[in-house]
C-alpha cells in the first residue's frame, strides 16, 4: 500500500492526552516502549512483590492479573526474577518477559537447592578430601581459585537442570521437577566422584614418575606422553570432557603408566608405535578424539583393552571416512 493509505495511529496517555502518532505500529512501540514500561512499573500492584526467595513457598503463579490504572484496564504477568543468590516475585509488563525471566528464576531455585544436595553427598566420600588436595596439583604454574567441590557441583547442576520450564507455575509441579533433578544429581555424584578421584591419584603418580624418569629415550616420546596426560587432566577437564568419558579416565591414565614401565625394556618399539598414532593427525571429531585414547591403550597397554575392535587400521579407516565427508 501507498504510505498515505496506511492508517494513522494516535497514541494517548491515561488522561486522553496525545503523546505521539505515526503510521507504523512497530515504530511507535519501539519509540515509546521505555515510557510505557516506566508507567507500568509505576502503576502496577506492588502487594505481590516478594524478594529474597530461595524456595517455592509463595503458592501458585497465576498466568496473569488484571488491574485498573488511570481509567485503563491493564494486564500484568506474575513471574520470577533471578537475583543470583535468590529470586524475586514480581509483575512483568509483557508475557514473553515473564516467561523468560521465570524460566531463569526456576533454574536459580533449583540450583540453590542442588548445590546443597551435591555438597552434602560429596562429604560422604571418605577419600574426597584427598581428591580435593590432588586437584590443586594440576598445572602448578597457575594458582587455583576453584575447589574441586565447587567444580563438580557446577558441572552436575548444569547437567541435570532442564533448559525450559514452561508449565511450572505451581508448588506441586515445581516439587515434581525438583524431585527428578535431585535424583539425577545424586546419581551423577556417584558416577563421577570415584573415577575422578582415581584419575587424579594416577595423574599425581604419573607426574612424579616422569619427574624422576631415568630411562634414556628420545625426548619426543616423553613429550608425547606428557601431551597425552595434559589432554586428559587439566584445569578445566571436569567441564570439557563428556560425561561418558570420566569412567574411562583411570584406564587411559593407567595405560600411560604401562607405557612408561615398558620403556625400560627399550624405546625403539614404542617410538614406532607412537609414530603410527601421531601419523593419523588431529582427530576431526570429538568421538574420534576419544577413540584415539582407546587406540593408545590398545597399542601400549593391551591388558587394559575393553574393545578388541580398536586397532590402528580400524581407527585409520574412520579417520579417512570422516575426512572424505568433509
Amino acid at each position: 500500500l501507498e504510505k498515505y493509505l496506511l492508517p494513522y495511529i494516535v497514541l494517548v496517555d491515561g488522561h486522553g492526552q496525545r503523546v505521539g502518532g505515526g503510521r507504523s505500529l512497530l515504530e511507535l512501540q519501539s519509540r515509546f516502549r521505555k515510557m510505557g514500561t516506566d508507567w507500568f512499573n509505576k502503576v502496577r500492584p506492588k502487594h505481590l512483590d516478594q524478594a529474597g526467595i530461595t524456595k517455592w513457598d509463595f503458592g501458585e503463579l497465576p498466568p496473569y492479573i488484571v488491574f485498573v490504572a488511570e481509567g485503563l484496564t491493564i494486564y500484568g504477568f506474575p513471574g520470577l526474577l533471578d537475583s543470583k543468590s535468590n529470586v524475586a516475585l514480581t509483575i512483568f509488563e509483557r508475557f514473553e518477559d515473564a516467561r523468560r525471566q521465570t524460566n531463569e528464576g526456576i533454574r536459580r531455585l533449583l540450583t540453590l537447592h542442588l548445590e546443597k544436595v551435591v555438597r552434602k553427598c560429596l562429604r560422604k566420600f571418605d577419600n574426597f578430601n584427598r581428591s580435593e588436595l590432588l586437584y590443586t596439583t594440576i598445572d602448578s604454574n597457575r594458582k587455583h581459585t576453584r575447589r574441586l567441590t565447587d567444580v563438580i557441583t557446577t558441572r552436575i547442576v548444569s547437567e541435570v537442570i532442564p533448559c525450559h520450564f514452561n508449565d511450572v507455575r505451581s508448588p506441586d509441579r515445581y516439587s515434581s521437577v525438583l524431585e527428578t533433578v535431585e535424583h539425577d544429581a545424586i546419581e551423577l555424584v556417584y558416577r563421577l566422584v570415584e573415577p575422578v578421584g582415581d584419575a587424579l591419584n594416577i595423574y599425581y603418580q604419573l607426574q612424579a614418575r616422569i619427574r624422576r624418569f631415568e630411562v634414556d629415550c628420545p625426548s619426543d616420546i616423553l613429550i608425547d606422553i606428557q601431551g597425552q596426560i595434559d589432554g586428559l587432566i587439566y584445569d578445566n577437564f571436569l567441564f570439557d570432557h563428556p560425561l561418558e568419558t570420566f569412567a574411562n579416565l583411570p584406564r587411559f591414565l593407567n595405560g600411560i603408566a604401562c607405557r612408561l614401565a615398558n620403556l625400560k625394556g627399550g624405546w625403539k618399539r614404542d617410538q614406532r608405535k607412537m609414530s603410527n598414532i601421531v601419523g593419523l593427525g588431529p582427530p576431526p571429531t570429538a568421538e574420534l578424539r576419544w577413540l584415539v585414547e582407546e587406540l593408545r591403550v590398545a597399542t601400549f597397554a593391551k591388558n587394559l583393552v575393553v574393545d578388541k575392535r580398536i586397532t590402528l587400521s580400524y581407527v585409520s579407516g574412520l579417520f579417512a571416512e570422516e575426512k572424505s565427508q568433509t
